[in-house]
C-alpha cells in the first residue's frame, strides 16, 4: 500500500495481534456522528475488517494476499486495533473473515 506503511506486531507469549490500519472495528454507542458514518460506509462499523480506502490502496494483490497468509499462519487468541477495539473471542476466526477481501484479491 503506498499511502501508508501498514506495520503489525505479533507477541507470541500472550497470542496477541496488534493491527494499526489494515484492519478495523469502530464500537461503541457513543462515537461522534461523523466518525460513525466514516465507518458504516467503509465497513468497519459492525464487524472488523479491511476498510474500502485500505483496500483500495493495495497495489500488488498478490503480496497484500501473502502477507495476510502468514499473519493468519500465526497462533492468535486476541487482536488489539487501533481505534479503541479489543477482539478476545474467536481472534483467528474474526481476523480469517477479516482479511477474506485480501485474500480473494490475491
Amino acid at each position: 500500500m503506498p499511502l501508508i506503511n501498514e506495520t503489525v506486531w505479533f507477541h507470541a507469549r500472550s497470542g496477541t495481534l496488534i493491527l494499526t490500519d489494515v484492519c478495523q472495528w469502530w464500537r461503541g454507542d457513543a462515537l461522534p456522528w461523523k466518525a460513525a458514518l466514516w465507518a458504516r460506509l467503509t465497513h468497519v462499523r459492525g464487524r472488523m475488517g479491511v476498510p474500502l480506502h485500505v483496500r483500495a490502496m493495495v497495489r500488488d494483490a498478490e503480496a497484500a494476499a501473502a502477507s495476510a497468509r502468514q499473519i493468519l499462519n500465526w497462533p492468535i487468541r486476541r487482536i488489539s486495533l487501533a481505534h479503541d477495539a479489543l477482539v478476545d473471542v474467536q481472534a483467528q476466526e474474526q481476523l480469517a473473515l477479516a482479511l477474506g477481501p485480501l485474500l480473494r484479491r490475491g
